[in-house]
């Protein structure tokens, strides 16, 4: 390999790494997923907190850091396909599109799979608002169903409960 060649994959590296790192930076702390859209859910609320995916670390996942409301759906802490709530990556996949927007991700409605008994995905969509709450919409391609305000968790209250 010649040399101009090796320092343009060098360069390219640096920037993906730095890239990873800032887009972590960017929807630091935690997040708190307000309460479900469903009925039978009302008063369930998750802690989440997004991190680099582990296969890519160039994405931004996100996992449950804690449950609000600990008798959610139903009473359950375990998803349909046996995995638990608590540490569950909720969302994977998704890619900085322009400053605060962040498009390509998928979401697993924790609420609505409990609820049906299987696993339901959506797209996701994310605006953060200036460091603010974030602008979350969960989408069947074009359409985006879901609407939901997620709003920063003082340090203090970001755990919230884990079920017995």
């Amino acid at each position: 390999m010649n040399r101009s060649v090796m320092a343009s994959a060098i360069f390219m590296a640096c920037l993906m790494v730095q890239t990873g790192a800032s887009l972590a930076e960017d929807l630091q702390g935690i997040y708190n997923t307000g309460p479900s859209l469903l009925e039978e859910a009302s008063k369930a609320s998750l802690n989440i907190e997004f991190h680099p995916c582990a296969g890519d670390g160039a994405l931004i996942c996100a996992s449950v850091v804690g449950i609000v409301e600990p008798n959610g759906p139903s009473g359950q802490n375990m998803l349909p396909d046996g995995s638990p709530v608590m540490g569950y990556v909720m969302i994977t996949g998704l890619k900085p599109k322009g400053k605060g927007k962040y498009r390509g991700g998928e979401i697993v409605a924790l609420d609505e799979s409990i609820i049906k008994g299987k696993m339901i995905r959506y797209g996701i969509k994310i605006n953060d608002r200036d460091g603010g709450p974030l602008d979350a919409r969960g989408c069947l391609g074009f359409i985006c169903p879901r609407k939901m305000i997620w709003t920063v968790v003082e340090q203090s209250e970001a755990l919230g409960t884990e079920p017995e």
